[in-house]
């Protein structure tokens, strides 16, 4: 497993194109994102967030890992990179219901700002 994660950061540092992981590598992926579930659900979304990063590593096209990664994240207050991991899913895999529902998390997360503006605005503009 250590020699395929390897391979796989390697392959992104040199510019190598994603392509479907062996089954060993994606059945690896899925046992990360496994316990990234477990991780997230307990509330303990750092840990979460590095077996997400392993599934990612393994198999970087598993739109699961992508999405799963951008919850954690988000649910740090990260959400300039969630925002990143969610619109990997809308790139990748566009017309999907994957990508539908990165989009709305993706609008969740901007109307959050703007309500946070207008909040600023009314309350400490007035000094």
């Amino acid at each position: 497993m250590v020699g395929r994660i390897i391979k796989g950061i390697f392959g992104r540092l040199l510019g190598g194109k994603k392509k479907a992981a062996s089954n060993d590598e994606h059945a690896d992926a899925q046992a990360h994102i496994k316990k990234g579930r477990q991780s997230y659900d307990a509330g303990e979304y750092e840990l979460a967030e590095k077996h997400f990063r392993q599934a990612l590593l393994l198999d970087s096209t598993y739109t699961r890992a992508y999405s799963d990664l951008g919850q954690a994240l988000y649910k740090q207050g990260r959400t300039q990179e969630a925002v990143t991991y969610w619109q990997k899913i809308v790139d990748q895999e566009p017309g999907t219901e994957a990508a539908d529902k990165a989009r709305h998390r993706i609008a969740k997360v901007y109307k959050e700002k703007r309500a946070v503006s207008k909040w600023i605005d009314k309350h400490l503009d007035d000094d």
